[in-house]
């Protein structure tokens, strides 16, 4: 789990994204975020997940800010992020 922050940390990244294809994915994604929350990097990190085992309330329950199922609109919303 800790590969994902350190590799944020290396690429200076403001947006981390996680594929959940299966429900067993959901627990990881969640210890993951866990990982950037206890690096001090969560409040500086977006984290968004995708794929056919999220929902809006599997994204509250890992603590993500943004989910979908649509890679389309993901790229959208990225693009909303980073202007801002």
């Amino acid at each position: 789990f800790s590969k994902f922050v350190e590799a944020a940390k290396e690429h200076s990244a403001k947006i981390v994204g996680f594929s959940g294809v299966l429900t067993l994915s959901i627990d990881s994604m969640k210890k993951t975020i866990e990982c950037f929350k206890e690096a001090g990097l969560r409040d500086e990190v977006k984290i968004a997940i995708g794929g056919n085992a999220v929902s809006d309330e599997c994204c509250q329950y890992i603590g993500a800010d943004y989910w979908t199922k649509n890679a389309a609109e993901a790229v959208k919303v990225f693009g909303e992020w980073v202007s801002v």
